[in-house]
């Protein structure tokens, strides 16, 4: 490369002008953090640790979802390689295991194993054996009560099976389930509908709905209760 002529203007005061030849080192560019899939309070302790810079949180936003049970923080946005905190209100693997309220219709006698395998989540245990046992008998007892009714009308079968359901099966029971991962057990009110001409049986609860509803905005906010207390100027916004 042929040599140029390079002006310089310098500064009052200064007393000496270094000038280096040969290729720059790289500038470096930190790495990004990213955090997918972690607790709902990830965020809240991602901002409560060293190395936070304080000039960064305006360049910073936090997004959070009652509905889709996430917060997720956006910290030092403007940099090339920002960081993300994925925090994630997870309903618990046990809960998700009893398919309540998720439309999953059961065979009746698959039910009754189920539930003969899970009996222990059970708020009354015998309770759960008596359940076992009509759940596998329901189909037997109401083709004997059909066999001795004296109209045999498909809209007559279906009436004597949801009379012989509804004598046999229990309108509600009671689990001990945790809803929330690293939350307690909650004693939960659960109902069957049994279909009166396959006898399908599916779990649902409006009571589980509705708390996890309530629960969910509770813990979200108590979340951002925290992140506002250690900053309040981050930008925080509802999806």
């Amino acid at each position: 490369m042929e040599n140029q002529n390079v002006k310089v203007t310098v500064e009052e005061g200064v007393k000496e002008l270094v000038i280096r030849e040969g290729k720059a080192n790289d500038v470096h560019v930190p790495s990004a953090v990213i955090v997918q899939g972690a607790t709902i309070g990830s965020v809240a302790e991602y901002l409560g640790k060293e190395g936070i810079d304080p000039d960064e949180i305006k360049n910073s936003k936090v997004q959070y979802s009652y509905e889709g049970l996430y917060l997720d923080l956006f910290y030092a946005a403007r940099r090339e390689n920002y960081d993300t905190v994925n925090g994630v209100l997870k309903l618990h693997p046990e809960l998700l295991n009893w398919q309540i309220n998720k439309g999953r219709v059961y065979e009746h006698k698959e039910l009754a194993d189920f539930i003969n395998m899970n009996r222990h989540y059970f708020d009354d245990k015998g309770l759960a054996l008596k359940l076992v046992a009509a759940l596998r008998n329901i189909k037997v007892k109401a083709q004997k009560a059909l066999e001795a009714a004296d109209d045999k009308r498909g809209s007559a079968r279906v009436l004597v099976s949801q009379e012989v359901i509804e004598s046999n099966i229990p309108a509600e029971f009671y689990l001990n389930l945790p809803v929330f991962v690293g939350q307690d057990p909650e004693r939960i009110k659960i109902e069957i509908e049994v279909d009166a001409d396959t006898y399908g049986c599916a779990l649902i609860s409006p009571e589980l709905k509705e708390f996890i509803d309530v629960q969910a905005k509770e813990i979200i906010g108590a979340q951002l209760d925290k992140i506002a207390e250690l900053y309040p100027q981050l930008k925080i916004f509802q999806l």
